[in-house]
């Protein structure tokens, strides 16, 4: 539990990740969708994050972070990451320190290629509009993973329907080949 919450916000937390909506949280505890909301201002403000989705994205980084696990049970972390990252409105996606893409989740699909879907990696140039923003965005992981800490850019180039939108950057951990990832949201609800 993350000691800036109180217990009922890090229940909520918990449930979210999960992959319950608000208004499933709301029943299960026995209070209203308003309250809910209420809860997920608060856990904003705590955390110093800008939506649920980014909320949600820590708890998981910090659970898979205190538990080392077999290889299956990472499987099963990331599995559920990507459940419920699937479920949120705000575009995601991760990136390899190269530049790579390794995940995207169905908001960043829809919002950035209409639906067109990513398997396997993907490299960044075939992501963005062209080589200045692949460049920035290779530039954006670097500083990410140098300061081992969260960068918040006001626009998203070259990520063709989220260029005005807000990104925020963050250290992921590793992947199983031992390269170093970088989580980038785009904030849709500001």
């Amino acid at each position: 539990m993350n000691p800036l919450l109180s217990a009922r916000e890090a229940q909520i937390v918990e449930f979210a990740s999960q992959g319950m909506t608000d208004l499933r949280i709301a029943s299960e505890l026995g209070i209203s969708a308003a309250t809910v909301a209420s809860y997920w201002a608060r856990i904003r403000s705590k955390l110093g994050v800008t939506s649920r989705t980014h909320a949600v994205a820590l708890h998981l980084q910090s659970n898979a972070a205190k538990t080392r696990r077999s290889s299956r049970g990472d499987e099963s972390i990331l599995a559920t990451m990507r459940q419920v990252l699937d479920q949120n409105p705000d575009p995601f996606m991760i990136l390899t320190e190269s530049g790579t893409l390794t995940y995207a989740n169905r908001a960043f699909v829809e919002a950035a290629h209409g639906g067109e879907k990513y398997s396997g990696e993907v490299p960044l140039r075939k992501v963005v509009s062209n080589e200045a923003a692949c460049e920035h965005w290779q530039a954006r992981v670097e500083e990410t993973l140098r300061d081992q800490s969260y960068h918040t850019y006001p626009e998203a180039p070259g990520v063709p329907g989220l260029e005005s939108q807000k990104v925020v950057c963050y250290p992921a951990g590793k992947a199983k080949d031992g390269r170093a990832l970088v989580a980038a949201m785009f904030l849709l609800l500001l």
